[in-house]
């Protein structure tokens, strides 16, 4: 990505209300973040795949704005506009989306943690079953008897 906070060859306006547009968008995935981190500790399976399908929509409009701001930052400065001001503010917006990243790094790194946790215990689950199963099906089984019958030697 180019450097947002050089001010140079972009229009101010447009890339602030880009950069406000993405502020958003990662305030709500933060939310979803932390919906998401709720649903798995309640091993609540339906709401946690409806968090992810709402999060994979918001990356896509996320990468949307970040391709628009790509593109705006090749627009000349309007004759009306103080650069002075518009770097000002992309710089304090900027500030502000790296604060919201690091705290959706943190949630989704505590989502990770959660699952790493859960995917241990089922593999402890998943082992001590098995070594149940063996234990069960190797103490229960029946002797077999073989049927009796009688040999006539006179033959």
């Amino acid at each position: 990505m180019k450097d947002l906070t050089s001010g140079k060859g972009y229009s101010p306006s447009r890339k602030v209300e880009l950069l406000r547009e993405k502020l958003a968008l990662l305030q709500e995935y933060h939310r979803l973040a932390l919906q998401q981190k709720r649903a798995l500790a309640g091993e609540n399976m339906d709401e946690l795949n409806r968090l992810l399908a709402e999060k994979q929509q918001l990356i896509e409009k996320i990468n949307v704005l970040d391709r628009e701001a790509a593109g705006a930052e090749k627009e000349p400065y309007p004759n009306s506009t103080q650069p002075a001001t518009g770097e000002a503010l992309v710089k304090n917006l900027e500030e502000k989306i790296i604060r919201q990243l690091q705290l959706i790094h943190t949630a989704e790194q505590e989502t990770r943690d959660n699952l790493e946790q859960n995917y241990n215990r089922l593999l402890d689950a998943a082992a001590q079953l098995r070594a149940s199963k063996k234990a069960v099906t190797t103490y229960s089984r029946k002797n077999k008897k073989l049927p009796s019958f009688f040999v006539d030697k006179k033959r």
